[in-house]
C-alpha cells in the first residue's frame, strides 16, 4: 500500500453546527465546521477554508439547493503549508459568517436545511501525502422569521 493510498483510507467526521437557530429575514448567520479524525491514526488533511476545502449548502423545504453566490474567491494552486497534521482524536474548526443575501436573495421567511461538504483531491502543488475524499456534515435547520 502506498502512501497516498493510506492517506484515503483515513477516518473523518464532518461536524456542522450554527451560532443560532433562528434568524429574521436578512439577518446575518454562523456556521462552525469541525473536522474530527475517528481513525487510529496520524494523517494530514487540508485547512478549513471555504470554498477551498468545504462548502456550505442550504436547501428550502421542498429539498432544492440554494446556489450560493456570496463572494467567490480565485486561488493559485494549494502547497504543502496548507496541510494539517490530524492525530487521532483531534480536530480542527473553522467558522464563517454568511449574510441570507449570499444565496443569491435574501432568504424568504421559512425553515432551511443546511450541510456541509469536506473535499480534496489531487491536481494541487501539495507532495506530502494527505488524505483525499469528501465528507458530508450532518444536517442542520435554520428558521427565518
Amino acid at each position: 500500500m502506498s502512501l497516498w493510498e493510506k492517506q484515503s483510507d483515513g477516518e473523518l467526521d464532518f461536524t456542522l453546527k450554527l451560532d443560532k437557530e433562528q434568524v429574521q429575514k436578512g439577518d446575518d448567520f454562523q456556521t462552525q465546521v469541525i473536522l474530527t479524525n475517528t481513525g487510529n491514526y496520524t494523517f494530514n488533511v487540508w485547512e478549513l477554508k471555504h470554498q477551498i476545502s468545504y462548502d456550505i449548502h442550504i436547501y428550502d423545504s421542498d429539498e432544492s439547493r440554494i446556489k450560493y453566490v456570496g463572494g467567490v474567491i480565485q486561488r493559485i494552486q494549494l502547497e504543502n503549508d496548507f496541510l494539517r497534521k490530524l492525530n487521532p482524536g483531534e480536530s480542527i474548526k473553522s467558522t464563517k459568517e454568511f449574510e441570507t443575501e449570499d444565496w443569491g436573495t435574501t432568504l424568504d421567511r421559512g425553515n432551511y436545511t443546511i450541510n456541509a461538504v469536506y473535499h480534496t483531491h489531487f491536481g494541487e502543488n501539495i507532495w506530502i501525502p494527505y488524505w483525499i475524499g469528501s465528507v458530508e456534515s450532518n444536517n442542520v435547520t435554520l428558521v427565518v422569521k
